[in-house]
């Protein structure tokens, strides 16, 4: 029996097409003794050929060859510009023939090579662009919004304005009490004024409640100027479409199907995450400057239909239109709020050491001042409730929407495995994090790959860490003032929507990437720098997979 194969298979294994045994195609010797392989200089015909053959063109089935046409290149050995046919017993006494093989014929191999293997033996780029135009190159089914959810949506956008507008006018309010009390009330009172040591105490009583107004509205008043100070954004990395072709043509034909408008810019990030949002702030809200996100840790623990799942849920935040807007507008104040409460600055500082080193009945008097700040903020933090109540539940009727475009694009199934494997990675991302602090502090090491190391954190999870992550799905509930709903109640109904999805191709998400290593470095050092302060050279770096174990023995506290 004689098998065909050509030149670029001495040397290695290969299964015989009827009885499917593996056979061990021997060495040709050349006749100076040298390599098996004549040596061609590269040309166009002999890289597709290494390309086609690196694919495992001839594999299963016997393909008849043809003698090819070649053009003139120039050889290394004078006799190797034409390739040769020669044979040479395998190691079972079959005789297998060497020789030059067409190319069509090693590309019609290929392609039914692949098609047998599966989607998942698909790896060139060129062949996804293609998959992902052809899957998508319908719309996703949309169910659309009622009229009485937009109308709810945009008046509960106006009320949060309306709780700033709310906030002035009561420090107005507090600033004019003190001026009344001031040039009306304190005026009156000194006429009242005791004689001898005890004026003195009066008038402390009398300018203690100027002394606390004035103190009071000037802290009620900083958060209006102050706080409006956005704290500097965290250093983030943009990618360009001419580095990363493949993901921003999946980006282009998500948002074709989804019916939004496509992201101006799109950002990466060292977090389990993916999110939309406005690139110039309160600017964007009358234009389309939309910035998606995309956590590296996300693509390296993802298949890609998993990921495009993800992006379909972003890019339904982007097809809302009015509902983004009105949704920015309602995060903004809440994010407002919050940090009104809580930051404390140098002004919350200085009143806190002047209480501390005063030694006089003065201090009484700044007491007093620190219970009426602890009093203004205490009005905002009602403020701050009522407004994150009233704005929670429109933000899960949100959430509900942007995952029935996950759900269309992915499919139901896909959105339930989805939403487990992020429970997941965002476990493993806080595992990681501690790691990370303790692999610093007591060994001053520094991890090289961070996206990296969470995905393997996830492999080596104990079975008890996963037991608390089951309980955790199960207990979980919707509470009031949450602004997404619950991972039960959202995958209950993605599954009643009982889609297949468009969207089926199943490689790994990093796939996606021409330069995935590349971003896992680069994300990896900007995290450092966030953390840290400073720039982090590469040399200070060490590599994630000699000290991942350490992290994943780390017990859950």
């Amino acid at each position: 029996m004689k098998l065909k194969v050509t030149l670029a298979h001495s040397g290695k294994v290969i299964k015989c097409p009827k009885c499917e045994k593996k056979l061990r195609v021997p060495v040709l010797p050349s006749p100076t003794g040298g390599s098996a392989m004549p040596k061609v200089a590269p040309t166009a015909t002999s890289a597709k050929k290494a390309v086609a053959d690196s694919q495992g063109s001839i594999g299963s089935e016997k393909v008849k060859t043809r003698q090819a046409a070649a053009p003139a290149v120039r050889t290394a050995p004078a006799e190797a510009a034409t390739p040769r046919r020669a044979s040479a017993p395998s190691a079972d006494g079959s005789e297998i023939d060497f020789g030059s093989l067409d190319l069509s014929l090693v590309k019609e191999a290929t392609q039914k090579a692949a098609k047998k293997r599966g989607i998942n033996a698909l790896d060139n780029l060129a062949e996804l662009n293609q998959l992902i135009s052809k899957q998508l190159k319908t719309t996703i089914p949309h169910h659309g919004t009622s009229t009485l959810y937009r109308l709810g949506l945009s008046m509960m956008a106006a009320f949060m304005l309306m709780m700033p507008l709310a906030y002035a006018l009561l420090v107005a309010g507090a600033g004019y009490g003190v001026y009344v009390y001031a040039f009306d009330v304190f005026p009156g009172l000194m006429s009242y004024l005791p004689r001898g040591r005890a004026a003195i105490f009066m008038l402390i009583i009398y300018a203690t409640p100027i002394v606390c107004g004035c103190i009071s509205v000037v802290f009620m008043v900083k958060p209006l100027f102050v706080s409006m100070i956005l704290p500097a954004d965290p250093r983030r990395r943009s990618i360009m479409r001419k580095s990363e072709p493949v993901l921003f043509h999946l980006v282009d034909e998500i948002c074709n199907a989804a019916g939004s408008p496509k992201p101006t810019r799109i950002d990466v990030d060292c977090r389990v995450n993916a999110s939309a949002s406005f690139g110039s702030g309160l600017k964007s809200l009358f234009g389309n400057d939309l910035v998606l996100t995309i956590g590296i840790p996300l693509v390296s623990g993802l298949s890609s239909r998993q990921f495009a799942g993800v992006l379909a849920h972003e890019f339904g935040h982007f097809a809302q239109g009015a509902g983004m807007r009105a949704s920015y507008v309602v995060r903004s104040i809440n994010s407002w709020f919050a940090r009104v409460v809580y930051q404390r600055d140098q002004i919350d500082e200085w009143l806190d050491d002047a209480i501390t080193e005063s030694e006089s009945a003065f201090a009484i008097v700044l007491l007093l001042a620190r219970f009426c700040v602890w009093l203004s903020r205490g009005i905002l933090w009602c403020f701050m409730i009522v407004a994150h109540i009233g704005s929670s539940f429109m933000m899960r009727q949100m959430e509900f929407d942007a995952d029935r475009m996950e759900a269309g694009l992915a499919g139901s199934d896909s959105f339930a495995a989805t939403a487990e494997r992020l429970r997941t990675l965002g476990f493993a991302q806080q595992k990681t994090h501690a790691g990370l602090a303790m692999l610093a502090q007591q060994e001053a090491v520094l991890l090289d790959n961070i996206p990296g190391t969470i995905v393997e954190v996830t492999k080596t999870l104990s079975h008890k860490e996963r037991e608390v992550l089951a309980e955790s799905r199960r207990d979980e509930k919707t509470g009031l003032f949450d602004s997404h709903p619950c991972d039960t109640e959202r995958i209950d109904a993605a599954r009643e929507l009982e889609q297949p999805g468009l969207f089926t191709i199943d490689v790994p998400a990093r796939n996606l990437f021409r330069n995935f290593a590349a971003l896992c470095c680069n994300v990896t050092q900007d995290f450092y720098r966030n953390q840290l302060g400073r720039m982090v050279e590469p040399t200070e770096l060490k590599p994630f997979a000699q000290h991942v174990g350490k992290i994943s023995a780390m017990q859950p506290s």
